[in-house]
């Protein structure tokens, strides 16, 4: 059997039902109450280092109506790396399995259960991607909606930063934080309908392609690594010594569609069908709810909306998304 975290409470039958569950922690995540536990010391610690900044959320944006559970248990004798996982999805339950972890959500309950392997507690951004992403998925509802994009906040203001894989979403975001501008979301930002419209996130750090140290050379010599996509990337740190991160925005919002062009930044307004089109040609991924996805777009569309041509100067397109108006013509 591989080596087992010295924190521990061993299942005494095949199932693995037997495993106490004495380790615990507990997140405001997106202002839902995300209760934690395993067997293993090791699986909450991880937990807490992706969703320990929510308990700075303030107490008025925390749900009173309803939490989310997210059961961890280390079981099995597999010393193998962790591997890519199979999905299936059937009304309200989720399932996703593979070398490393079998696991199961049920949305309607908010409840997630992942068996892993001990080896899996050693692959921390692998553990990070498939074992507390089942507590995103439980803790997400049909008013907390995951958009694909990145979200940027200062004074108040909200630009809403949307474009394929690829684009350049992760580089213009460290390119904000670089110029001051708060980070709300580098990959997904959740988008909250009921009552007053709010958006949600937190980013600890951007993703960004090697070859953007020639962007930043203050990150030359950064290791890079390969993630659990198999993408190769350089981990840039977007939080700020001393300061809160922000992790929710209630006010004015702008949609800023990103697309190439070598000539720019260049920013032109754009309506509601675009914003639509835009959207429409985003690879969301597994989307739990997808009758809520109608209204998420049709809210963005009614904002102020542009369209970027980034160009090959992310300090400029910075700029110029900080200067775009508030309202279109």
């Amino acid at each position: 059997m591989s080596a087992l975290p010295p924190a521990f409470h061993a299942a005494h039958d095949a199932f693995g039902r037997t495993a106490a569950l004495a380790f615990t922690a507990s997140f405001p995540f997106l202002g839902v109450p995300l209760h934690v536990r395993s067997n293993a010391e090791a699986a909450v610690t991880l937990a807490t280092q992706t969703f320990g900044p929510w308990a700075s959320l303030a107490s008025r944006l925390v749900r009173r109506d309803g939490h989310a559970h997210l059961d961890v248990i280390v079981h099995g004798d597999d010393t193998s790396p962790p591997s890519r996982l199979d999905y299936r999805s059937h009304g309200d339950v989720f399932m996703s399995a593979g070398q490393g972890l079998l696991s199961t959500v049920r949305l309607d309950t908010q409840h997630a259960v992942a068996f892993v392997s001990p080896s899996a507690l050693g692959a921390p951004d692998w553990f990070t991607a498939h074992v507390n992403g089942l507590g995103i998925l439980a803790a997400t509802q049909r008013d907390r909606l995951p958009l694909h994009a990145a979200c940027i906040v200062r004074d108040g203001r909200a630009w809403v930063l949307i474009g394929a894989s690829g684009i350049g979403k992760s580089t213009l975001t460290y390119a904000c934080h670089d110029a001051g501008v708060e980070v709300l979301a580098e990959d997904t930002v959740f988008v909250s309908l009921a009552g007053e419209p709010r958006l949600w996130g937190h980013a600890a750090c951007a993703w960004l392609a090697p070859d953007a140290v020639r962007f930043f050379p203050s990150l030359a010599g950064r290791p890079v690594v390969t993630r659990h996509n198999g993408k190769r990337r350089i981990a840039a740190s977007l939080e700020v010594a001393g300061r809160q991160p922000r992790l929710a925005h209630e006010g004015t919002v702008t949609v800023v569609l990103l697309t190439r062009g070598a000539d720019g930044p260049a920013a032109t307004p754009v309506g509601h069908r675009d914003v639509v089109s835009a959207l429409a040609a985003v690879d969301e991924g597994f989307d739990q709810y997808p009758e809520g996805r109608g209204a998420v777009v049709g809210w963005l569309s009614t904002q102020p909306a542009y369209r970027l041509a980034i160009g090959d100067d992310p300090a400029r397109a910075v700029a110029t998304i900080l200067a775009l108006p508030g309202t279109t013509s």
